[in-house]
């Protein structure tokens, strides 16, 4: 039985609510559960015993990104895991990492809106929204399941979310090869 538009077009709005609750999700996850790798591991002084053994520094950091990004897709969950880890290496605590990635999507989300109701310009105050931008691939995953169907005006701006989210993980990767160049390796627990 072929399906009528009606129904092809519920079932790609189903589509793309269901990729929104996985992005959400998606960002839960690399929160809670990635931004407190190397936190802890330098926090109870693991660095130490990793680092005393013949495991180069790239070896290592690429082990922990190999682990942080089987949680989400490979290709949408590498630089929010590149940012989540870059996260807890900045505040170097365990319990406060998922508040720093948490406060960075929370942070865009809020720039977003101000500049919304500042400006009233939608579309570019939309690619600060993180969340909204992390969308972008999948959105653009059921364009590509119709291409009948005119792309999105939004998509666009996704898009260039998606550029920034990629600016992110680039400064989280270089933020993360300093941490690994001088480790906290003898301090353990505070």
């Amino acid at each position: 039985k072929i399906p009528t538009a009606g129904q092809a077009h519920c079932d790609l709005q189903a589509l793309e609510t269901a990729f929104a609750v996985n992005s959400f999700l998606l960002l839960l996850g690399q929160a809670t559960q990635v931004a407190p790798l190397l936190a802890r591991d330098a926090h109870q002084g693991a660095l130490l015993l990793y680092f005393s053994r013949p495991v180069l520094r790239s070896h290592y950091l690429l082990a922990r990104l190999a682990a942080a990004t089987g949680i989400g897709s490979l290709l949408v969950a590498l630089g929010t895991s590149l940012v989540a880890l870059a996260a807890g290496v900045l505040v170097r605590n365990p319990s406060a990492a998922p508040l720093a990635m948490g406060g960075l999507v929370l942070g865009s989300l809020t720039l977003s809106w101000i500049l919304q109701a500042a400006y009233g310009r939608q579309g570019l105050a939309r690619a600060l929204d993180l969340h909204h931008a992390l969308q972008a691939p999948w959105f653009l995953t059921t364009w590509l399941l119709q291409p009948s169907a005119p792309p999105k005006p939004m998509l666009q701006v996704m898009l260039l979310g998606l550029v920034i989210w990629l600016a992110l993980a680039a400064l989280g990767w270089w933020l993360l090869q300093r941490f690994l160049r001088n480790p906290p390796l003898g301090k353990g627990r505070a």
